[in-house]
């Protein structure tokens, strides 16, 4: 429940544009979690637009290894 719950503060990071606060938290997630694909592709949204385009497409390819039908990060 802990991990739900702040995967949606990264959620909220990434939609009112906190960027860097939703890489620190997504980073943490994605080393406590990293199966969770959304983690990863919320990790790529804050990447891609603070124009880290390569760190970005890293985070999409590990999203779609854990999911591999995760619409997000295939588009």
């Amino acid at each position: 429940e802990d991990q739900r719950r702040r995967l949606r503060v990264v959620i909220r990071y990434c939609q009112s544009g906190r960027y860097h606060e939703a890489i620190d938290e997504a980073t943490k997630l994605c080393e406590e979690a990293p199966k969770n694909a959304e983690v990863w592709n919320q990790r790529a949204i804050a990447w891609y637009q603070l124009k880290e385009y390569k760190k970005s497409a890293h985070d999409c390819m590990q999203a779609l290894e854990r999911n591999p039908y995760h619409f997000g990060a295939a588009v």
